[in-house]
This record gives structure tokens, C-alpha cells and sequence, in this order.
């Protein structure tokens, strides 16, 4: 599917006058993306159970995931509350930093938050097979 998209858009690039594309691309990807992110982020709060219920326990595939929770107990967090907790404030977090480096509010590339946001993305895939397979 991703390779059908990136022709489609390579296609439409080649279409359109110089430069519309990547106007197009410039300014309405980061704060779509980034809207996207940020509601994903609210919603570890407000349909918490959900994504306690998507947290692999700890031990689970044969043992290999052994994700820490530094600090939890400290906070009085469980396991699943305290990775739910982080990965929201993080997808929170980089979708408004992208959102305020489209629109040009901070003076940073859009990349730099979409690369982060592709680092928690591949930090927390392993939540989404956990998911699908439980």
C-alpha cells in the first residue's frame, strides 16, 4: 500500500506547476499529521482502559519484552498506566510540535518533529501487534 501511495504522489507531483506540490506538502501535512498525533495523545487519556488493554505485560513473547517503567511506582502507576501515560504525553506533545512548525508559530524544520514522531511510532509498534493479536 505505502508503495501505490508514494507513486500516486510522486505522480501528482510531476502534474502540477513547479512548486505547488511541495506548497501543498509544506504546509498542510504537518498540521494534519500533527492534529492527528495530538488527538491520538488526548485520547491515552480519555479511553485509558483501551490502551491499558494494548500494553504487552511484561515477559510476554517467550519472555522477550521486558520493557522497564522507571518511576512508576513512585507515581503510583501501573505498568500499563505509566506506558500508556508516557506514550500519550509524547504523541500529546510531538503532534503540537509539529503543528507549530508547519505553521511557522516556532522556528523549526517540520522534519525534526516528524522524524521523532516516526522514533515513537517504531517505540510503540510492538503495543499495536500486541493488540491485533490479543
Amino acid at each position: 500500500g505505502t508503495l501505490i501511495f508514494v507513486q500516486l504522489l510522486s505522480g501528482l507531483e510531476n502534474v502540477l506547476p513547479d512548486g505547488w506540490f511541495a506548497a501543498w506538502r509544506d504546509y498542510t501535512w504537518p498540521l494534519g499529521l500533527g492534529l492527528i498525533f495530538t488527538a491520538a495523545g488526548v485520547s491515552h487519556f480519555t479511553v485509558k482502559n483501551a490502551f491499558f488493554n494494548m500494553v504487552p505485560p511484561k515477559g510476554c513473547w517467550g519472555g522477550l519484552w521486558q520493557i522497564p517503567a522507571p518511576g512508576a511506582e513512585a507515581l503510583g502507576l501501573s505498568y500499563e498506566e505509566f506506558h500508556t501515560y508516557w506514550s500519550g504525553v509524547a504523541e500529546v506533545g510531538g503532534g503540537l510540535l509539529l503543528v507549530a512548525s508547519g505553521l511557522g508559530i516556532i522556528d523549526l524544520d517540520p522534519k525534526v518533529p516528524a522524524a521523532l514522531l516516526g522514533a515513537l511510532v517504531f517505540a510503540i509498534t510492538p503495543a499495536n501487534f500486541y493488540m491485533f493479536t490479543h
